[in-house]
């Protein structure tokens, strides 16, 4: 487990130069007078009695929910509680509602907040202090914790470590206390602590032991009034609400966004027609629709029923206006040629030749008519991507609009902080059957999401290869929640053909034939996914193992390299690979992939990283001559794949691969009506672009997941829908 660590500045300072004069100016906020001997009479904070402290109503720890544009800070001044009438100095409140904790600390104290802790800090005298909450590593135990949590924080080895002994906090909890014992080197330090699950709450104190004894009770009644208690992100229950974790949405709009219908934009947002358990196109804006005879125009009815969150109808001018505003160059979409490129004048548009779209016809307020470039059995599948989905205009003149949008689907956005939470509501006035969901949470950033779901936090888990071995054990209980679902997706490497030395085919073959795929498949996947001889994955319409990719022959590689233009190794420019990553950490999977270049080719290529939350959007601006970008279905067609990926004239061509012979079959297989003879035409430009070797076919995946029982009518699909969100419920046990 990574955890964040902060560099404590100046921690290990020269605590004889705190003298009693220098520490006279925070004395009246601390309340206390620095004494040789403690028992003597302090006007704050008085030591906890018998009775736990209530902490007042006026108090606002846990908010209830409320629709919010940016984050409610969290470092917040208010009363500081006490069971005495004594006027006391404010106080400043640090909470954390999404895992249930918090506690109190002076005010005139610098704070600040990062992640999943706060920092605490007084100059005068010098006291340090981190609230955190953490899950613990497999296997590890609490003790192990505290003590690597002092050493990460105090940049230290560890000191002598008192025995733990329990206290009791303000509210009635029974807590553990470890102290740590103050050596030349380091101060003193004091770690209240308790846990829940594998869930770890602490208030962890440094200071010299002079302070320790100077304040007691201020150093006392910080820990002691921390609190722990039921997560209620923006005061959501657990008990009708699915709980996710993931990192920070890059964007939600669904002109620009990567992550197809079945994430956050598909619960928001929504289109003409989608996608159901089946794979099959059904209605969904649009109620009903018919197609001209010679299979190019197709006029949409829409629902009356369908509004916006505010209540406004959704029209057809609504759809005209969002597809327009996906094709105008200023909205900047890499997506809207692929998914509405068939219709007449987009393309246009999206050059700025055209002010409208030719091909979009208003009717009236309730009918739609489309004129396509062709007859494409397709091209409803098209319209189940988000980049069709409908906005409201009105919406979209507030900048700030995402963090608020307007939308038609079945949860409205309720919360977004940023980095934190996001958090969706019932759409109650949804025009189809409002969702059985209440909410949807999804905690952003908030550790690992196995170790998450184990303790209870998240209802939901993909499952990587590092955990694949314990949840496939029959003995481990993790594994009567496993799913195991087939996927539609190919992983690969992208050569970008342009770029020396990929621009010549038997560099290309030769770096494909040293690749074990076997190995990467058994070793370091450990069995998770199958290792891909086609494009089209299993389950594809299409898919054929007569297809035939490049099989690992060390040899045969090396002879290629010899054979190309560039002679061998030695006389290679200097080769970049392309990847996401953070910190220069390498997965075992790219490192394998460099071992298995550099033994078999002797080639040693560079890394270069790119962000994960964005590297989708960064890597077709920016990379190297290799491109680690995998690729899965949109839609169950093969052209989704094999023109979508490989056409010259594609967005999603990113590696600009071109073979003329290759873009004529594809327009052929684009209109052909009968099935036996499009799939047959798909085939053979299959193997004409293996052939070519424009990338290096890698593994076909399937999915490993965790799903809590309780969670009802969970479509186990290969391909991702915005539907999961409609017909998904939950019934969780009664306590």
């Amino acid at each position: 487990m990574k955890r964040t660590i902060f560099a404590v500045m100046g921690l290990l300072v020269v605590f004889s130069l705190l003298g009693t004069v220098a520490c006279q100016p925070l004395l009246i906020a601390l309340g206390e007078e620095p004494t040789a001997e403690p028992t003597a009479t302090a006007t704050w904070p008085p030591p906890p009695t018998a009775t736990p402290t209530v902490i007042p109503a006026t108090v606002p720890v846990y908010p209830t929910a409320t629709a919010t544009v940016t984050r409610t800070p969290t470092l917040r001044p208010t009363p500081f509680p006490t069971p005495t009438a004594t006027p006391l100095p404010e106080f400043g409140y640090y909470g954390d509602p999404a895992i249930g904790f918090g506690f109190f600390y002076p005010s005139g104290w610098e704070a600040w907040e990062e992640e999943a802790y706060i920092t605490i800090r007084a100059d005068v005298p010098w006291v340090w202090i981190r609230g955190q909450s953490s899950l613990m590593d497999e296997g590890e135990s609490v003790e192990d914790f505290i003590t690597d949590l002092y050493k990460q924080v105090g940049e230290t080895e560890v000191a002598q470590a008192a025995a733990g002994t329990v206290t009791t906090l303000w509210d009635g909890t029974q807590a553990r206390v470890i102290e740590f014992a103050e050596t030349d080197d380091t101060p003193k330090a004091r770690a209240t602590f308790l846990t829940r699950g594998r869930r770890v709450f602490v208030v962890l104190i440094f200071a010299s032991g002079e302070t320790f004894e100077d304040y007691p009770h201020t150093l006392e009644a910080i820990p002691a009034s921390m609190r722990v208690e039921e997560p209620r992100p923006h005061g959501v229950s657990r008990q009708n609400a699915l709980f996710l974790s993931g990192g920070q949405p890059h964007t939600i709009d669904p002109a620009l966004t990567h992550g197809g219908a079945g994430g956050q934009v598909g619960a928001i947002f929504s289109g003409l027609v989608s996608l159901d358990e089946n794979l099959q196109v059904v209605p969904d804006l649009a109620e009903s629709w018919e197609v001209s005879d010679d299979g190019t125009v197709y006029t949409f009815h829409l629902r009356r029923g369908a509004h916006f969150h505010d209540g406004k109808p959704v029209t057809a001018h609504d759809v005209k206006f969002s597809w327009e505003r996906a094709a105008d160059p200023a909205t900047e979409s890499d997506t809207v040629e692929t998914y509405l490129g068939d219709i007449l004048g987009v393309k246009a548009k999206c050059r700025g030749e055209a002010d409208q779209i030719s091909g979009v016809e208003v009717v009236d307020d309730y009918t739609l008519r489309v004129t396509i470039d062709a007859p494409k059995v397709y091209f409803l599948a098209k319209l189940t991507y988000p980049t069709s989905f409908v906005l409201d205009e009105e919406n979209l003149q507030d900048e700030a609009w995402e963090h608020h949008p307007n939308g038609t689907g079945p949860f409205r956005l309720l919360v977004w902080e940023d980095d934190h939470l996001f958090i969706l509501e019932r759409n109650q006035d949804f025009y189809l059957d409002p969702p059985g969901l209440e909410y949807i949470v999804y905690l952003l950033y908030a550790g690992v999401p196995i170790w998450l779901y184990e303790n209870d936090e998240i209802d939901f888990s993909g499952v990587g290869a590092g955990n694949i071995e314990r949840v496939t054990d029959p003995a481990n209980p993790l594994n009567a929640d496993l799913r195991i679902v087939p996927s539609l997706c190919t992983s690969r490497l992208i050569f970008d053909v342009t770029m020396p030395p990929f621009d010549d085919s038997l560099v290309r073959q030769a770096f494909a034939y040293a690749v074990d795929r076997q190995k990467l498949t058994e070793v370091v996947l450990k069995g998770m996914s199958e290792p891909a001889h086609s494009i089209l994955p299993p389950g594809m319409p299409g898919h054929s193992e007569d297809i035939s990719a490049p099989k690992f022959d060390p040899d045969k590689a090396v002879g290629l390299l010899a054979a190309s233009s560039y002679g061998s190794a030695d006389t290679l420019p200097e080769i970049t690979y392309t990847t996401s990553g953070w910190g220069g950490d390498l997965s075992d999977y790219d490192s394998a992939l460099l071992a298995m270049w550099r033994t078999h080719l002797g080639v040693e290529v560079a890394v270069e990283q790119l962000e994960p939350p964005s590297y989708s959007f960064e890597v077709r601006e920016h990379h190297g001559q290799i491109m680690d970008l995998g690729w899965c279905a949109d839609y169950p067609d093969p052209e989704n794949f094999l023109d979508v990926l490989y056409h010259s004239e594609y967005q999603e061509n990113f590696g600009n691969y071109s073979n003329p012979k290759v873009d004529e079959l594809l327009e052929q297989a684009r209109v052909e009506s009968d099935a036996e003879t499009r799939l047959a035409l798909y085939h053979q430009v299959e193997q004409m672009i293996i052939d070519d070797a424009p990338d290096i076919l890698l593994q076909h995946g399937r999915s490993y997941v965790l799903l809590k029982p309780y969670l009802k009518n969970h479509p186990m699909t290969p391909i991702s829908l915005a539907r999961t969100w409609r017909v998904l419920s939950i019934e969780r046990p009664t306590e």
